[in-house]
């Protein structure tokens, strides 16, 4: 299940997470807190770099043939 996570810190920073979702179809989610001030940091997750199951059986099933 994709959640997002968001946090504001004491000194009233507010951090993003995607959480469930991988690859680039997290792009953008958070598009909607660059609207709340200032982005000093972006980056992207181990999370990023996975492949959805989905994707990779369907990549199985191509090199099988099927």
């Amino acid at each position: 299940m994709a959640e997002i996570v968001i946090e504001i810190t004491e000194d009233g920073q507010i951090k993003g997470d995607i959480e469930g979702i991988h690859g680039p179809d997290c792009e953008g989610l958070l598009d909607f807190l660059k609207d709340l001030g200032e982005v000093t940091d972006e980056g992207r997750t181990r999370d990023y770099y996975r492949q959805s199951r989905h994707l990779q059986r369907g990549r199985k099933h191509a090199q099988r043939g099927e």
